[in-house]
């Protein structure tokens, strides 16, 4: 799970600004900087709770080759073409990731990691909100 989130979160990251440099609608662009800046919060969050773990976990880096295939794809595009695969790209991610975590809540025995996944869940929750309004 935590190197699922760790790359779940990077790509979030990047995408973001990437939607910040080449995305053509307003709607785009905010949501590019919305999403990079909650889920720069969402890794250092993560990040703070492994440290803090007996004993000390490091935070996976980097992204799944899936998701690394994902990005460039929208590297090599632009205008509105890039502005409708940005947004379909991002709904499909924040799909996967809450299902993921509702999958470990329902499993997973109550700690520190539970609480942090319940946290990110309504984060996510709010982003597909927030994603599905977006009218280019």
């Amino acid at each position: 799970l935590v190197a699922q989130l760790a790359a779940s979160d990077q790509f979030e990251i990047m995408s973001g600004q990437l939607a910040m440099q080449k995305g053509q609608s307003d709607a785009v662009k905010s949501m590019g900087e919305m999403l990079a800046a909650e889920h720069r919060k969402s890794s250092e969050e993560l990040k703070a709770l492994l440290a803090a773990s007996d004993p000390p976990v490091q935070l996976p880096g980097g992204l799944t080759p899936e998701l690394q295939a994902r990005l460039q794809a929208l590297q090599a595009l632009n205008g509105a073409e890039f502005d409708r695969r940005w947004l379909a790209e991002q709904i499909a991610a924040h799909q996967q990731t809450y299902a993921l975590l509702n999958g470990f809540l329902g499993a997973s025995q109550p700690g520190a990691l539970k609480t942090h996944a319940a946290k990110a869940n309504g984060v996510i929750q709010k982003h597909l909100n927030e994603l599905n309004q977006v009218r280019l």
